[in-house]
């Protein structure tokens, strides 16, 4: 059988259009041990620029049994996830970050602090990532579990660059959910 355009457009028509990368937001909400009053939620959810839907691998082992191998799964890997975020005149966003990884260590003593504080995450909250279609409907909801910013990129000063500075932020997370999967498991 060739290639027919005309059913490649009744496919795509079908679900109306084509996921677009450009229409997200991205809720953090503000860890316990960070106190920035007059900087949270609602201004990074502005200013992220860039975000990505985590991934996940399948770590597998290998069964043998006499001259046959099998592979199965063993176990889930989660991949860090990466944003960026547009800093805003006053490097609210930096001085956010660094808040936050201070908290995990200080840097006049370099002493990991406790993780749980009254039977609750000190320092990881659980970030939302939602992408949405073109009229504005949400098509994919995500939730990172007990994240954490795990690396903040360096900013390059350059007299020679008049550009808006962008943050890299690294985080790492327990695992994530989605609404849209099912954890009921049928065999």
């Amino acid at each position: 059988m060739s290639f027919n355009v005309q059913n490649f457009i009744s496919h795509i028509s079908k679900y109306n259009e084509l996921a677009r990368a450009d229409k997200f937001e991205v809720r953090i909400p503000l860890p316990r041990t960070v106190d920035r009053k007059d900087f949270g939620t609602r201004e990074l959810m502005f200013q992220c620029e860039a975000a990505e839907l985590p991934g996940r691998n399948i770590t597998m082992i290998e069964y043998r049994h006499h001259a046959f191998t099998e592979r199965v799964p063993h176990m889930t890997n989660y991949t860090d996830v990466n944003l960026s975020f547009y800093c805003n005149n006053r490097f609210e966003e930096k001085k956010f970050f660094d808040a936050w990884l201070n908290s995990m260590i200080p840097t006049n003593t370099g002493i990991v602090q406790y993780y749980r504080v009254d039977n609750e995450s000190a320092y990881a909250v659980d970030i939302k990532i939602r992408q949405y279609d073109q009229m504005g409907n949400r098509i994919y909801n995500c939730t990172l579990i007990e994240a954490i910013p795990t690396a903040i990129s360096p900013l390059s000063l350059n007299w020679g660059d008049d550009g808006v500075h962008r943050l890299q932020v690294n985080f790492a997370f327990k695992k994530w959910k989605t609404e849209d999967i099912t954890d009921d498991i049928t065999l």
